[in-house]
């Protein structure tokens, strides 16, 4: 005979293994123990017969649809999506091209040390662009302290 704490698991199980919820290890351990307990074997044929009795008395009503709808929805089974409108996707599309701009724009802006590159760089094409003179002794414009004047010097190069 069973201890009063494993006859009353035993029942548990027994409701459990009638509505098919027990797991393939369980639900033969359960088989096991109908085998070996008719007492248990007794109470699954009377919970057995409860059941075709109460599925062959009562009649099955189908639920209002209002009311499946309201238990749906506060479950949260069967949402009901409002398909976006065109609108929401305009305005999706534009805030993604600002977005995608804008990130562009920021990873490729120039920094600090690349303007000064530039300005060094810029300095140093325009030095090259003035004119020069590849003739020893030609007049190249010179400054003096007193103005600015033109007088001959001579290129050693």
């Amino acid at each position: 005979m069973m201890a009063p704490a494993a006859q009353d698991d035993s029942k548990l199980l027994l409701h459990a293994y009638l509505d098919g919820e027990l797991d393939p290890i369980h639900a033969i351990e359960m088989e096991r123990c109908l085998a070996s307990d008719p007492a248990l074997a007794a109470e699954r044929d009377r919970i057995a017969a409860l059941r075709r009795l109460i599925g062959e008395r009562l009649l099955q009503e189908p639920a209002p649809e209002g009311l499946v709808k309201r238990i749906e929805a506060a479950v949260g089974i069967r949402r009901h999506r409002a398909r976006p409108s065109w609108r929401a996707l305009a305005a999706a599309a534009i805030l993604a091209a600002l977005i995608a701009s804008g990130t562009t724009w920021f990873m490729l802006r120039p920094g600090p040390a690349e303007a000064s590159a530039d300005l060094v760089v810029a300095s140093h094409m325009r030095a090259l662009m003035a004119p020069q003179s590849s003739n020893p002794g030609s007049t190249v414009a010179s400054r003096s302290r007193r103005g600015s004047s033109i007088s001959p010097t001579t290129d050693f190069r």
